[in-house]
């Protein structure tokens, strides 16, 4: 039936555009709108589904249903725009649920969920999908296989997408087609950690799913073992482990091909940093950090490390340059941004530069990357999972300086961005200990005091009142640094808003640990390095004995800096792959800059703790 439709439709396209007579006069000359219509064959499919729909409505159960049907698959040709989807809409409300039959209820299913996917309902979707699909069908079942990895892939449910990709390969026959299938499977595995795959083969239960098992272990291959040599013996091994499995040879060697062939394995790294001056401490910290890194790897590592002292210099080439000069095969630094900002203003370097910091380019230049712990990217990873734990009205309490505006900035353009809404916005001042009239101005208690005045005159007697906040705050966005931190939540909850939850960056910590200070923090959720909120993970940086939380950060940016730059060509290639470190989750943009995901975690009895129910979730927006 459904060829008889199409083959309907393609009658009527060619009639249409075919079709002689006698010219029109001039009165007979259709307006520009008009003939638009009729050139276009969308409108013109549409035009002829809502006449088959007119016709399918004067239709008895059953043939009514597979109209409808019928008339979905026509509007879902080529690409439906929002037109023919308020079509499809509105039909699907029309279907006779209790009439259909099995294959018809299993239709409508995946007309459903492509309906909802379409129009980017992803919750809506991934309801529509969630049944035990039965059917003899393979295209039921590959539509319904490949819908449901989409969804789950793009809310990066991993396993999930995974598992639903494997489904979808045994009905899927074109080859093209079948390897782009397994590249979403190795792109979906590019988001694990090692210790999150380390996990999922340790704890999950697979059962018969040899395939997941395989992929995952593939994955921790390639991940930890960054030796080809000793890879390939390695997959060897697997191979023996997984005779079966759907990652062919050919599909694993074209994976490390492109894996290896972006790694860079200089024999000789520069580190361009300042011996001297006010940057000499953290300078000193991040190349701890950078070499505390180096003692760990292989004794048969025969990297060279040199320094070149960049204290008081005006310019940057001449140590840059000597660096070069003396063999150089990739260059740590600069530090400052005077000396990265002339960096940026050549066309491109010799040699791979990790730059720590960040500064506007105007241009990308080729070989530059930059790598610096910001704290506009805490406020803007604060703001992503606030309004992914369902928050939309916020308000903003900042320090009245260039770093406080900095991040009220960078919070409330990402805040909109995600579709959250900023009602108020207070800036306090740092050298006090009352910050009351920032507070009473975000809580609106102002207001509600003069109200009670009015009240009183009104009544002209004293009235029992207790304060009320404005109800309209569903999140409060705290940019402060420790001192601050530990007095602002508990004046907030003096003034009846305890109940509001506070979020921010990991600058409001000073030690880690220290239980008795952070007592005082207790309830705040926050972002930070993955280690310094994990007190299991196994990182370098405990070896740091910095017990100052921002020296250990910089500690952390060494470790990192040292083990991501093998990496940087690699990332930049692959936008979907992540490095992850100790300061977070790496990636790197097209201007260069690396970014960073780190993990929310809150306070409780004065300890850190990893908040675990902070994945992305889909949203009807």
């Amino acid at each position: 039936m459904y060829k008889n439709l199409i083959t309907f439709v393609l009658l009527a396209f060619f009639l249409i555009g075919c079709a002689t007579g006698p010219g029109p006069t001039k009165d007979e000359v259709p307006d520009k709108a008009e003939q638009d219509k009729i050139n276009d064959p969308r409108a013109i499919r549409l035009e002829y589904a809502q006449q088959l729909l007119e016709k399918a409505q004067q239709q008895k159960q059953p043939r009514q249903n597979q109209s409808y049907l019928e008339i979905i698959q026509i509007l879902f040709k080529n690409e439906p725009g929002g037109a023919e989807l308020r079509l499809i809409e509105e039909i699907i409300s029309l279907v006779d649920k209790n009439q259909l039959s099995i294959q018809q209820a299993n239709q409508l299913v995946i007309d459903t969920g492509r309906l909802y996917f379409i129009q980017e309902k992803f919750l809506r979707a991934q309801n529509a999908l969630d049944v035990d699909m039965v059917s003899d069908d393979p295209e039921i079942l590959r539509w319904f296989h490949h819908l449901r990895a989409q969804l789950f892939d793009f809310s990066q449910q991993n396993t999930a997408a995974i598992q639903e990709y494997i489904k979808l390969h045994p009905l899927i026959k074109e080859n093209d087609k079948k390897q782009t299938n397994l590249g979403s499977i190795w792109n979906v595995l590019a988001r694990f950690s090692l210790e999150q795959l380390e996990q999922n083969i340790t704890e999950y239960s697979f059962g018969d799913d040899t395939q997941l098992l395989g992929w995952q272990q593939l994955a921790l291959l390639v991940k930890s073992t960054p030796n080809r040599f000793l890879l390939n013996k390695k997959l060897r091994n697997w191979q023996v482990n997984f005779p079966q499995h759907m990652a062919s040879y050919q599909f694993i060697q074209d994976q490390l091909r492109k894996r290896f062939e972006l790694l860079l394995q200089p024999k000789q790294i520069a580190i361009l940093m300042p011996t001297n001056g006010k940057l000499a401490k953290p300078a000193q910290t991040i190349t701890n950090g950078i070499m505390a890194a180096h003692f760990q790897q292989p004794i048969d590592n025969e990297l060279i490390i040199r320094f070149y002292d960049t204290s008081g210099s005006e310019s940057i080439w001449p140590a840059y340059k000597q660096a070069i000069y003396e063999g150089a095969e990739a260059v740590i630094g600069p530090l400052t941004k005077k000396h990265l900002t002339e960096l940026t203003e050549t066309e491109d370097l010799p040699v791979p530069t990790l730059a720590l910091n960040q500064v506007i380019q105007n241009q990308r230049v080729e070989n530059l990357f930059q790598f610096g712990l910001l704290p506009e990217d805490e406020a803007i990873q604060v703001a992503k999972n606030a309004r992914q734990d369902g928050h939309y009205y916020a308000a903003i309490m900042v320090p009245e300086s260039s770093w406080g505006k900095r991040l009220k900035k960078s919070f409330s353009e990402e805040w909109k961005k995600q579709g959250g809404k900023i009602v108020e916005s207070q800036f306090y001042q740092t050298k006090t200990h009352d910050f009351s009239e920032s507070i009473k101005s975000i809580l609106n208690l102002d207001e509600s005091v003069q109200r009670q005045k009015n009240i009183r005159q009104v009544l002209g007697k004293k009235v029992e009142f207790t304060p009320r906040i404005r109800q309209d705050i569903d999140m409060i966005f705290l940019a402060a640094f420790p001192k601050q931190a530990r007095q602002i939540p508990l004046q907030i909850s003096y003034y009846h808003g305890e109940d509001i939850p506070i979020y921010a960056t990991s600058h409001i910590i000073a030690k880690v640990p220290d239980k008795k200070a952070n007592k005082d923090l207790n309830g705040i959720i926050y972002t930070d390095m993955p280690w310094l909120l994990d007190s299991t993970q196994d990182a370098i940086s405990r070896e740091n004995q910095q017990s100052r939380a921002s020296y250990q950060r910089l500690f952390s940016l060494g470790v990192d800096t040292y083990l991501v730059l093998p990496y940087l060509q690699f990332l930049e290639k692959n936008n979907v792959e992540f490095y992850h470190g100790e300061t977070g989750k790496l990636s790197i943009s097209n201007d260069g800059k690396l970014n960073r995901i780190t993990p929310m975690g809150t306070i409780k009895n004065g300890q850190s703790r990893v908040i675990k129910s902070l994945n992305k979730t889909f949203s009807d927006s």
